[in-house]
């Protein structure tokens, strides 16, 4: 007798025991043994199912799978808890000083293929952060279908392919968190439909959608571009337009975004996170993408017809414990009878163009767990509606890898140089951005974060 067999035998003779001592009292020795004899065909028939191939494990997240692998579930998730300080320069009567925890990220997701390996799917939740009291949030709920010859075509719910920074997973960055410039230029989730194609050494994907920040919004809710205004009433310019922010919340009436990457040197996972272990071979890639919205006037809650246009060139590099990443941003906006000023009531077409900068490094020191890494982001700012018309922030801090990114201790410093209300205007619509640790308070701020990650 197999062992799988024995158990089973055991363990239905054990369940048949009790039975057996319930019952004995009133039932006959013949309907005892008919008790029992069912009670052991169907222990088998369950050691018949254990014997049949399916499988249950952890590679790279918990796996349950049938014995032809058509029909497969991968469970993984990952939190993050934090501790912040903020040193704020204010002028106006504020405190000077915020401090305390909170969980930026804590997600579940769900993975794998359905009747046949090729039809795949990815279900991935988030519990949100104090800004909206952790309530359970919607990320991707997307199904596609691999072909034979390297094409893929997904739809549903899902992040579109645009900026790199953005398409590294939160849990994989090199810092605590993206920069400031990667959340006024970069992407989150959006509906539609997704073409790929993965060649060895290159590959684009190209997607029809609803627009940037589109997530979890039903098709009938208009645009909204996020205007901020003079709130200083002994300023002369007091109620007037003073900033268009990367909102652009809401569904566009037509979105495209496309993305091409092109590697040199490597292997395409080496470019899941930024960072590069000790003893990684030399990796090397490129990437162009771009995003084009339209939205008209019945349908832009802002005003009037909204034309919205951003590209991104990217490079990144790699090898033996060091890696680095460069990535410029351009945005253009057309928006037509836009509220000007909220004292006057006037309108008017407003267009601006904003750039971006960031440039990364990290290297790990010599025969230890330890990485070291630095970042510069700048955002160039369109001068039509702010103060000043850059910002710069410094990034400093180090890793401690306890097991990858699955256990992983971040440190860092972020100093944001320019004024930060002006900054807070063009870059988190003027109340500042707390996932980076961006408050928009002050002549200057600097941020300190220590954080813990687990994955699984």
């Amino acid at each position: 007798m197999k062992k799988t067999m024995l158990i089973s035998s055991l363990a239905g003779a054990a369940v048949s025991f009790g039975a057996v001592s319930t019952v004995a009292a009133s039932t006959s020795a013949d309907e005892v043994r008919a008790i029992v004899a069912e009670m052991m065909s169907d222990a088998e028939s369950r050691s018949s199912l254990l014997q049949s191939g399916g499988m249950a494990g952890y590679d790279n997240g918990f796996t349950i799978s049938d014995a032809s692998g058509n029909n497969t579930l991968k469970i993984n998730g990952g939190t993050q808890f934090r501790y912040n300080i903020n040193f704020l320069d204010n002028d106006n009567g504020g405190d000077d000083y915020e401090g305390g925890f909170n969980n930026p990220r804590t997600q579940l997701w769900f993975s794998g293929n359905v009747v046949d390996p090729n039809l795949f799917y990815e279900i991935r939740g988030e519990f949100s952060d104090s800004t909206t009291g952790g309530t359970f949030n919607l990320q991707n709920a997307f199904v596609g279908y691999n072909f034979d010859n390297g094409t893929y075509l997904k739809w549903g719910q899902f992040r579109s392919d645009f900026a790199r920074e953005r398409n590294v997973r939160g849990f994989q960055q090199l810092a605590a968190d993206r920069s400031l410039t990667g959340e006024l230029f970069g992407q989150t989730e959006t509906q539609g439909i997704e073409f790929g194609y993965n060649a060895e050494d290159w590959r684009f994907s190209l997607s029809i959608n609803d627009g940037l920040r589109s997530r979890n919004v039903d098709y009938p809710t208009g645009k909204a571009i996020g205007l901020t205004y003079n709130t200083n009433p002994l300023d002369p310019a007091f109620g007037s337009l003073t900033g268009i922010g990367n909102g652009l919340g809401g569904e566009a009436d037509f979105a495209i975004t496309g993305r091409v990457e092109f590697k040199f040197a490597g292997a395409w996972d080496q470019f899941a996170d930024f960072t590069s272990m000790p003893g990684s071979d030399y990796a090397g890639m490129v990437g162009v993408a771009g995003h084009y919205e339209y939205t008209d006037g019945d349908s832009n809650v802002s005003g009037g017809d909204l034309n919205y246009f951003t590209w991104t060139i990217d490079a990144s590099l790699e090898g033996d414990g060091w890696n680095a990443f460069i990535a410029g941003y351009g945005q253009h906006v057309e928006a037509d009878g836009v509220l000007t000023d909220t004292v006057l009531l006037t309108t008017g077409d407003v267009d601006y163009d904003n750039f971006g900068l960031i440039v990364q490094g990290g290297i790990f020191i010599p025969e230890t767990d330890w990485e070291l890494f630095a970042r510069y982001d700048g955002i160039f700012a369109d001068d039509a509606y702010t103060n000043e018309d850059v910002f710069n922030t410094l990034t400093f801090g180090a890793n401690w890898y306890w097991s990858g990114h699955a256990a992983k201790f971040t440190i860092d410093a972020q100093i944001f140089i320019d004024d930060a209300a002006d900054l807070g205007a063009i870059a988190g619509g003027g109340a500042g951005n707390t996932r980076q640790n961006f408050l928009a308070s002050g002549e200057g701020e600097v941020a300190v974060r220590a954080q813990f990650q687990l994955l699984f």
